[in-house]
């Protein structure tokens, strides 16, 4: 609960691993929601997802502040599809030893910024510190570490004891909430709906800035916030319009492959919404907000990582759903006519984000 100098302006820290941006879309969606419902609060941001990805996705009159650091190691990758356990492994070590002068610097830091409470997804660096400084802390997941490194026990006997940490660290959050998907459940966590970011702009008016016409078609690649290598554009031919991201600085335009930039402007979620089908990796955000947008995917799941089938199994049940390998992927060989029927193939339907129940629970939490 809050003093009463903070009721109307809470300072909320927010703790965000940096594995893939699905974590950051999480709280990118939480953090519209709450400042609805608290326009003065101020939003503190640590972690390693650049500057420019909130400035893009949260919009104005959010009072945030990034600090960049790294708040969570996650299982770290060589690229989209391939996770490094080793690298992980050693990475671990060194980060679960909550003593550095890195860590004391976040917690001075926190300090000084008077923090009310702390979001954490689902880095476990602000729960130690909300822990250590009496400050409360809201875990948000659809899994935690301890339960994706238990896969790696058997080559890695190491993970074994960080996984024991991580448990006990995430047991010290105040309040547990799990998104749908969920991959472990927990009977006493808050349970809510997926979790998505709202789209903002009109499907014609995102189709214009495309150089499309409002009934034209256009497939949308995507592997999670890690952009394509310039040799798998490169060579590309598909009779219908294909958009994906990559590390250009500026939008280009090639036969029929549409290239943007990360931060091109264009809110991804409307790009999802106005897309006849997303092909490509299928990450927690991803599935969601085809989930929010009713939006046919053609999904690439990584293997040897646990929360794949529980990804797999929600889209099977909640979307029009076809399950592509890496390797038609990687060869351009997905079926550019799924679904068959295009035509008002996207249903208005109202469901309810989940980005809205979290608020409100935090909401009820701080008495506001």
């Amino acid at each position: 609960m809050l003093n009463s100098q903070n009721q109307q302006n809470p300072r909320i820290a927010c703790f965000v691993s940096s594995h893939g941006f699905g974590h950051a879309t999480r709280i990118a969606a939480i953090l519209d929601s709450l400042q609805k419902s608290l326009p003065n609060a101020f939003f503190e941001i640590y972690g390693n997802t650049p500057e420019w990805f909130w400035k893009l996705n949260l919009l104005n009159p959010i009072n945030f502040r990034c600090v960049q650091i790294e708040t969570d190691i996650g299982l770290l990758q060589n690229g989209p599809f391939e996770h490094d356990v080793k690298q992980t492994c050693n990475a671990l070590k060194h980060y679960l030893n909550f003593s550095n002068n890195s860590f004391l610097e976040v917690k001075q830091r926190v300090t000084q910024s008077k923090i009310d409470l702390i979001l954490c997804d689902i880095s476990p660096m602000g729960i130690v510190i909300g822990d250590q400084l009496k400050i409360p802390s809201i875990l948000i997941e659809n899994f935690t570490w301890d339960w994706i490194y238990e896969e790696f026990w058997e080559e890695h006997p190491v993970l074994i004891s960080y996984c024991l940490s991580l448990k006990e660290i995430f047991r010290k959050a105040t309040i547990r909430i799990q998104a749908t998907p969920t991959c472990q459940d927990y009977p006493d966590a808050v349970k809510v709906n997926p979790i998505f970011r709202n789209c903002r702009n009109p499907v014609e008016q995102i189709k214009m800035s495309l150089g499309l016409n409002k009934d034209q078609d256009f497939l949308l690649l995507t592997t999670g916030g890690i952009t394509l290598h310039k040799s798998f554009i490169d060579d590309f031919s598909s009779t219908t319009p294909v958009v994906c991201t990559t590390n250009q600085s500026s939008m280009i335009k090639k036969r029929n492959l549409i290239s943007l930039p990360m931060n091109s402007g264009i809110h991804f979620p409307d790009l999802v919404r106005a897309s006849a089908c997303v092909i490509g990796k299928a990450g927690y955000g991803t599935i969601c907000e085809c989930w929010g947008t009713s939006t046919p995917i053609q999904a690439v799941y990584r293997e040897n990582f646990k929360e794949s089938e529980i990804l797999r199994y929600f889209a099977n049940s909640n979307l029009k759903h076809r399950e592509i390998s890496l390797e038609d992927f990687l060869n351009k060989n997905w079926d550019e006519n799924f679904p068959k029927n295009r035509k008002n193939q996207k249903k208005n339907v109202t469901i309810t984000n989940g980005s809205d129940q979290v608020c409100h629970t935090i909401l009820n939490f701080l008495k506001l």
